[in-house]
């Protein structure tokens, strides 16, 4: 499965959505992201930590698909050590309209803090 999903905490504890992602990521893959975070979800307005593969690569209709869960969720930090895929990644953020809720990182302990940090500043 392109999407693995793993529910964790954030060092300082606060409830994170871990998804291990890999492969072809297909709009079914997509939606159930959406199914957890959505409305009545049981990771709705989570923070979500997004660890890619080398290789990943998004359908059309999946990278569509996810600026409508905008709002779904508290933030996501992406851990992209691929510079191309980092590009494309910001590539289909920048084409959604942006996302104030969303950064990249080259490393898994920045984008926890950058995650806490939210927390701290009470959002």
């Amino acid at each position: 499965m392109p999407l693995r999903f793993e529910e964790a905490r954030t060092p300082k504890g606060a409830p994170l959505l871990i998804i291990h992602s890999s492969g072809h990521v297909a709009l079914s893959d997509a939606e159930a992201f959406g199914a957890l975070v959505g409305p009545g979800g049981p990771n709705h307005r989570w923070r979500v930590l997004l660890l890619t593969e080398k290789g990943i690569e998004y359908a059309p209709d999946a990278r569509k698909y996810f600026p409508t869960t905008q709002g779904n969720y508290l933030a996501i930090a992406a851990v992209v050590t691929n510079p191309i895929v980092r590009a494309a990644i910001n590539v289909m953020i920048r084409l959604a309209g942006g996302a104030r809720d969303f950064r990249s990182f080259s490393a898994e302990a920045e984008a926890l803090a950058w995650l806490d940090e939210l927390e701290d500043a009470g959002r």
